[in-house]
């Protein structure tokens, strides 16, 4: 069967660093728990394979299929292969090792690069077993950039030689670790001083990134994180696809977080939510009054600053703040502080929490996504689901997906600013209260979010297309460098 047509399944193998609900920091895992999920359903044979970290807890079905042997700096190291289905029912693969993934978080180590790569040389010595082979493998971020390098100057590279390979970058500003120790760890060719990310960018055979206008963001200095060039050089083969929801796993009509279900008919019950979010932060319980929710990691890319300068105005306009998440201390402490001191107004949750985070967002008003750049944006797009009017900064996915309500009554799906100052963020809230007072018009608003569709349907068709380039390129390079037959000779 030949699976460059279009119209054949294909054996695609996910790899990612993170999965929904064993082991998550961001929207990648939810991306890897829900792209596999939405391409099984178009009928493809996909797998996933994650690292094995200690809280990962993958449930008694979980069973040792193998021991692979990953050779690293000279070293043979074991790597024990554990299967298990995924909650969606896609397989998945976890990758164990004590010593390098046998720890408290999945980032943030010294050693890193080392761990990471472990787990790419591991994934390729499961390809390498005999077993399962995909015709693509599907890599993402830094974590696993470094096997479209490997596939092709593996050792084993004829059996690999039809696997083809593609790259996703959810975001340009995390690139791995870079040092003279990591250069040693991972043995670039001779003249191509690169980290993890741009190995992944230089020898996959496509690649994409999660929305058009970040796509077209990272080909400029500004955003390009001192990638740009590379990523012009490799535009032929480069898409922006968005990030899809699982309104299976997202559904305010059934999710087992949230006390009271509702949907687009039946958006009073909303209300309870709001109640209840109210009632757990110590915020008096007024429905009349504006909550506005934050769910987010408190890194610079996300505008908590902007936030905390804009703050006392938002006060001033009678808004009630929902904060949840973790990050760089000083971003916590400036948060801390604001709360402490409007307690009867503000509430921050410090800590990472899947099941208040779907409080907030059934039960706030509007949601603050203030972001100095931003990929895709899931956070707002879920809110969307469950009926909680985004107020966004107009970059990346924002832009593509976020149509400004003030601009167009009759499209828009939330209100948006341009620059990067805390008065445009108190303005934008502004307008989203001027609607909010409307309380028909406010309804009606939060029908239209609830019906809009941010499922996976399309854009996996579009990565099914990305997945038909990169096999395409794949054929076209063997053919051009196979021999030819001279018929007249």
């Amino acid at each position: 069967m030949d699976r460059r047509a279009g119209g054949n399944p294909l054996r695609i193998l996910y790899v990612s660093a993170e999965i929904f609900p064993l082991a998550k920091v961001g929207g990648l895992a939810d991306v890897a728990a829900s792209l596999p999920k939405a391409l099984a359903h178009l009928g493809h044979d996909v797998r996933v394979v994650i690292p094995f970290y200690s809280k990962c807890n993958p449930g008694e079905s979980c069973h040792h299929l193998m021991t692979v042997l990953a050779e690293l700096y000279g070293r043979t190291i074991e790597a024990e292969v554990f299967h298990t289905l995924h909650s969606s029912g896609v397989p998945l693969y976890l990758i164990g090792n004590d010593v390098y993934f046998g720890r408290d978080t999945i980032y943030g180590y010294p050693d890193d690069d080392e761990r990471f790569l472990f787990f790419n040389k591991a994934v390729i010595a499961l390809l390498s077993s005999g077993g399962w082979l995909p015709d693509v493998v599907h890599c993402n971020d830094w974590h696993s950039a470094l096997i479209p390098y490997y596939l092709r100057s593996d050792p084993n590279h004829q059996s690999f030689s039809r696997v083809s390979t593609v790259f996703t970058i959810h975001n340009l500003a995390y690139q791995g670790p870079c040092s003279e120790r990591t250069q040693q760890l991972i043995g670039p060719p001779h003249g191509v001083d690169t980290n993890m990310m741009a190995m992944g960018i230089r020898y996959a055979d496509a690649l994409n990134t999660v929305s058009p206008t970040y796509l077209s963001e990272i080909l400029t200095p500004e955003f390009g994180e001192n990638m740009d060039a590379l990523l012009r050089w490799r535009l032929p083969d480069l898409r922006g696809i968005l990030n899809g929801i699982d309104y299976e796993e997202f559904n305010p009509r059934q999710d087992p977080f949230i006390p009271t279900l509702y949907d687009g008919r039946s958006i009073l019950k909303k209300a309870k939510n709001k109640v209840i979010l109210q009632h757990w932060s110590e915020l008096p319980l007024k429905q009349t009054t504006p909550l506005a929710g934050v769910v987010s990691r408190f890194t610079e890319q996300k505008g908590i600053d902007i936030i905390c300068q804009a703050l006392e105005a938002l006060l001033e306009m009678g808004v009630q703040l929902v904060i949840m998440g973790r990050g760089d201390a000083g971003y916590e402490e400036m948060v801390r502080a604001q709360a402490a001191r409007y307690p009867a107004a503000v509430k921050y949750y410090e800590r990472d929490d899947e099941s208040l985070a779907r409080l907030i967002y059934a039960g706030a008003d509007m949601l603050l996504v203030p972001s100095n750049f931003e990929p895709c944006g899931l956070a707002p797009l879920i809110a969307i689901h469950y009926g909680t009017v985004p107020v966004v900064r107009a970059t990346g996915g924002l832009a593509d997906t976020i149509v400004d309500y003030s601009g167009d009554p009759l499209r828009g799906l939330g209100f948006s600013f341009a620059g990067k100052a805390p008065e445009e963020l108190v303005d934008a809230v502004e307008r989203a209260l001027c609607v909010y007072y409307r309380r028909d018009e406010w309804r009606s608003l939060v029908r239209r979010l609830m019906l809009t569709d941010f499922s996976w349907e399309r854009s996996s068709q579009q990565y099914v297309q990305l997945y038909h380039h990169a096999l395409s390129k794949r054929y076209s390079m063997l053919t051009s460098a196979a021999p030819t037959t001279d018929s007249h000779r």
